[in-house]
């Protein structure tokens, strides 16, 4: 008998077009997963609203993560043992993961000040502003704004000591810091590989104490943590990215021969044919 199989997967540059929404060359690869009845987890540093309603369209049986790991969200009707009694948002049960995002906007502006230099975070935009800077339709410009757990900001530019500095100062407040293709940010225990490992325990209860065998894409350095623990890891190629590098820290790592959303579909299709009996 064959394990159950979960697929944990990243969304921007991953599952979607890097910088965009679109996800038309991935279902291919979707469409075979949702034939075979194979649950799809989105993990993605976007914010609930954000994410939602993507999700919605897709995957709507299917727990997701949002804010790098911040909080899992369950559908009401999804049948899953250890999720009753959650606060409700909407359809979804909230599982929480981590802190709050109270004090990270501080501690940037407080490094800024005594470093004298600019770092920006979402926070510090009104929606217009942040549509300008990142190129965000207005509407997405302020969903993005709608954080809880994690706070992005633009790289800072810093010279190698400054920037040993600045990392030294994020461990020593505790904080969680996530190196994104073009945001890092800050939070307080958001892990996107907490967020894989709670929702495989909850399945092995689903599952009579079967262990699923976890599939899990990304493309960046974010994506890390649940790469990691994955059994199956695949790096989607990113354009101007080192993912040859990436991958040699990440065992049995893959990286896909085709960029974002194509790249995502091709390595579905190639595990199956890898693994036929799933």
């Amino acid at each position: 008998m064959m394990l159950p199989l979960l697929v944990f997967t990243d969304l921007d540059g991953t599952f979607l077009s890097e910088g965009g929404e679109d996800y038309q060359e991935a279902l291919p690869g979707f469409k075979l997963l949702r034939r075979k009845r194979i649950p799809v987890v989105f993990l993605t540093g976007r914010t609930f609203p954000e994410t939602e309603k993507f999700v919605r369209s897709l995957s709507p049986k299917s727990p997701f993560s949002v804010e790098n790991g911040g909080a899992l969200y369950f559908p009401q009707d999804l049948d899953l043992a250890g999720t009753e009694g959650l606060p409700l948002r909407g359809r979804y049960r909230k599982m929480v993961l981590s802190g709050g995002v109270e004090g990270c906007s501080e501690f940037l502006s407080e490094f800024s000040k005594e470093a004298g230099v600019e770092i920006f975070s979402f926070r510090d935009f009104s929606s217009q502003g942040l549509s300008e800077a990142t190129g965000l339709p207005l509407a997405k410009a302020a969903l993005a704004q709608e954080r809880e757990f994690d706070l992005p900001f633009f790289p800072p530019s810093l010279p190698e000591p400054l920037l040993k500095e600045f990392l030294a100062r994020v461990q020593r407040e505790g904080l969680t810091l996530h190196r994104g293709a073009r945001f890092w940010s800050l939070s307080r225990g958001c892990s996107k590989g907490l967020a894989l490992e709670t929702v495989r325990r909850l399945y092995i209860r689903k599952y009579d104490s079967m262990v699923p065998f976890t599939i899990a894409l990304g493309d960046g350095d974010d994506d890390f943590s649940f790469l990691q623990i994955a059994d199956y890891k695949v790096l989607i190629r990113r354009e101007g990215y080192d993912s040859e590098g990436l991958a040699s820290h990440l065992f049995g790592c893959r990286v896909s021969e085709s960029l974002g959303a194509k790249g995502w579909s091709e390595e579905v299709h190639r595990f199956f044919e890898l693994f036929k009996g799933w």
